[in-house]
């Protein structure tokens, strides 16, 4: 980071632990969703992000992003819920603590979106929302439903696992003007700022960041973050610390002196030793704690994460994906034994359904051919169910995860 950015970050920083009611404002993180994932569809025709009426926020634990969505659809014993029969466990967890009413609807086989005849039958119990699931960069379907539903007012949570962007999810999210979205948004780059400063690595961790449609119901005052100011602050006064004692070398001293000390009180830190122990142990704090805005704001100014720049780069990387789809499928249905989900040839894959009575042995096969095969796991409430399609894919079904091959 070259002395004018660093300093543009420096005060940034003494800005928001100073007056900590920046910490959270959401600004930071919509401008870099918009600006790095939503803009590369050209238009991006969605009237409540485009107008500015959405909040935004990030958090390293998906179930305390979901929760606060729940707390924003008001879902609580007197709600009902209809439920993606694939949503993590911990995440449907979540919907029984509350006491919500689940409808748990079966999938199509072939797109592992909901079964539209069932969720049309599902939606005449008046539910109050409806939560979609998606990891295999398959959405059309889910934007088809999206459009049914939204003509009926009924709010949509749509949690997106995969963090890789295609074409087909930038059509979803353009599609979620009522309700709200969650997403893996891939490894943090939080951890790759703070070990500019560091003498250890923090290792990478994968964070979500998530969004809501405003309405007049809803505020967006989130009186709730004010927690997370006790374990945030604490990171960046140690940050800050570092980043002026790295700035030294601009001869800072006489200039900054006053300011260093107004905010880093002498007894809090006194070394730069000490101030990195304090940040690596206040990293840990954080998982359980909302991300501040000032986080996006030094990516926004001196990018670190690997998102693509531009729609051909979302193109280049759906054709790769492609490639390698049509690698699996014509090896596969060259097998006996083994075979592949209804499939078009047309559409990038990031994750593929194989069927199998013997599913370890293909696991340890394909295992040997550098390809990880899972077993997909259900909730065992949902599992009780017997829908037709996730028997399936529990019995026999095994899913190859193509997103592996971009990152070896």
């Amino acid at each position: 980071m070259n002395k004018q950015k660093q300093w543009a970050v420096i005060k940034r920083l003494f800005g928001d632990i100073r007056n900590s009611s920046r910490l959270y404002t959401g600004n930071s993180i919509k401008k870099l969703i918009k600006e790095q994932v939503l803009e590369l569809k050209q238009p991006f025709n969605n009237n409540p992000i485009n107008s500015g009426r959405w909040a935004a926020y990030c958090h390293y634990s998906r179930v305390m992003a979901f929760s606060n969505l729940l707390d924003k659809h008001q879902i609580d014993t007197q709600s009902t819920v209809v439920v993606h029969p694939l949503l993590p466990a911990e995440m449907v967890d979540e919907i029984i603590r509350r006491g919500a009413a689940m409808i748990v609807v079966d999938i199509s086989i072939n797109s592992l979106a909901m079964d539209h005849a069932q969720l049309a039958t599902a939606i005449e119990s008046e539910p109050d929302l409806i939560i979609h699931f998606t990891d295999n960069g398959l959405c059309s379907e889910i934007t088809e439903l999206v459009d049914y539903t939204n003509a009926l007012r009924i709010p949509t949570l749509l949690h997106v696992e995969s963090d890789l962007p295609n074409q087909e999810l930038l059509d979803l999210f353009e599609k979620i003007n009522f309700g709200s979205v969650l997403w893996n948004f891939g490894d943090s780059f939080l951890d790759d700022q703070l070990n500019k400063v560091l003498d250890i690595s923090l290792k990478n961790q994968k964070w979500y960041v998530s969004w809501f449609i405003e309405n007049r119901t809803h505020s967006s005052l989130e009186y709730h973050l004010s927690s997370s100011k006790d374990t945030t602050v604490p990171l960046l006064e140690n940050y800050l610390f570092l980043l002026l004692k790295d700035y030294e070398q601009h001869g800072w001293k006489e200039k900054l002196l006053p300011l260093a000390y107004g905010v880093l009180k002498q007894d809090k830190v006194s070394n730069k030793a000490q101030a990195q122990q304090k940040l690596a142990e206040s990293f840990q704090d954080i998982f359980t704690s909302a991300i501040p805005d000032v986080v996006f704001e030094i990516e926004l100014l001196d990018p670190i994460g690997m998102r693509p720049n531009n729609i051909q780069d979302v193109h280049d990387l759906e054709h790769y994906i492609h490639a390698k789809n049509q690698e699996l499928f014509s090896y596969v249905q060259s097998r006996e034994g083994i075979n592949v989900e209804p499939h078009d040839v047309k559409r990038s894959y990031f994750k593929a359904v194989l069927f199998t009575t013997s599913k370890s042995a293909w696991t340890r096969y394909f295992q040997d051919k550098d390809l990880q095969l899972k077993n997909f796991e259900v909730h065992p409430e949902i599992n009780k169910l017997k829908h037709t399609n996730v028997s399936l894919l529990v019995n026999q079904g095994l899913v190859a995860d193509f997103s592996q091959f971009l990152y070896n």
